[in-house]
């Protein structure tokens, strides 16, 4: 393969890239929520796309007044109009809507599966590894949407790549540092790594101080898989959360107060399975409204309000069955396995 076809977005990110960037630098200096903003990509390709324009401009200076070889400029022209048109076929791709919204057969048949993986256990892996980002996020204290988002990053990382190549150990990680870094409560990467390895190694008093060997190992493999997840997203880090569409919901029924720590607990939940790959936030935040509110000894709503957000309430049954059997591994496997049978 090509120098210019290898050439591609994900270089602007790489520590030690053709520009010089360091890692993800962009993203990590940018304080604003982009995650829950909703702007992200559009804001993302606009900073690139400075950068780029401020390192070409910088190349052409110092060439006009001989500091560096002509030839250095026409590669950097090359590259800068390859990387151009590489990022607007990312913008295009990341602009689809159905990119990310999949049916049950599709899911039946992602590459884990396809290696081997049942889809039950398939399924128990994605919880462990949303799971695994819930402890570090925890212990990191993270906003619980911060984590959210790093799940979805999870589930989707894996309709493109299989467990069986990618474990969860490797990716968790990597998607737990970008959603950090789209956050407006950054950490370092030396903390992250060191919570991570703690809680992979289930020891809390392990010793990964700076520079150790594991220090060294984890550090290397947090940068190295967040490009690989960058890549297989598309760059496309705009995610939306259904807990802000069901709170509202609840605010404007007046529904109990007491009613919206059960439906917010019920929409982290649904982020660690595949429902956010399925459904709309819309109808996660309805299914999350439906369990709650049959947790209840009386319904505290109006009958038949699913009817409002269009959605039957035969789906929200399985979609609250599906959410609250997610945490207990027994029960989820039968689960999804009762699912696979039935097709």
């Amino acid at each position: 393969m090509d120098l210019f076809s290898r050439l591609d977005c994900l270089y602007l990110f790489k520590e030690g890239g053709f520009f010089g960037w360091h890692s993800c630098t962009i993203v990590s200096e940018r304080k604003s929520n982009c995650a829950s903003s909703g702007k992200h990509n559009y804001a993302l390709r606009n900073e690139l796309h400075n950068h780029l324009c401020n390192n070409l401009a910088w190349t052409i200076w110092h060439a006009l007044f001989g500091r560096i070889p002509f030839h250095t400029l026409l590669i950097h022209l090359l590259l800068w109009s390859n990387v151009q048109a590489k990022m607007n076929v990312l913008a295009d791709y990341s602009r689809s809507k159905n990119q990310w919204r999949f049916n049950a057969e599709e899911i039946a048949k992602s590459p884990s599966v396809r290696q081997g993986l049942t889809p039950a256990q398939e399924a128990w892996t994605r919880v462990r590894g949303s799971m695994f980002i819930t402890r570090c996020g925890t212990t990191l204290q993270l906003p619980p949407e911060t984590i959210q988002v790093a799940k979805v990053f999870l589930n989707r990382f894996y309709m493109r790549n299989s467990i069986k190549t990618y474990n969860y150990h490797d990716i968790s990680p990597a998607c737990l540092f970008i959603a950090i870094k789209l956050s407006d409560t950054y950490r370092k990467l030396r903390d992250v790594i060191q919570v991570c390895a703690k809680k992979a190694a289930k020891n809390d008093n392990l010793d990964v101080s700076e520079g150790s060997k594991d220090f060294l190992v984890w550090k290397n493999n947090i940068l190295f898989f967040e490009e690989i997840v960058l890549e297989a997203l598309c760059f496309d880090l705009d995610i939306e959360l259904p807990h802000p569409i069901a709170l509202h919901l609840l605010k404007e029924w007046n529904a109990p107060k007491e009613m919206a720590k059960s439906v917010y607990n019920y929409c982290h939940d649904a982020m660690s399975t595949t429902i956010p790959l399925q459904h709309s936030t819309r109808t996660i935040a309805a299914a999350a409204i439906y369990a709650a509110d049959k947790d209840q000894e009386k319904s505290c709503l109006k009958p038949n309000w699913w009817m409002d957000l269009g959605v039957s309430e035969s789906s929200l049954k399985y979609l609250s069955k599906h959410i609250k059997v997610s945490q207990d591994e027994k029960a989820y496997r039968q689960f999804i396995d009762q699912q696979y049978t039935k097709k």
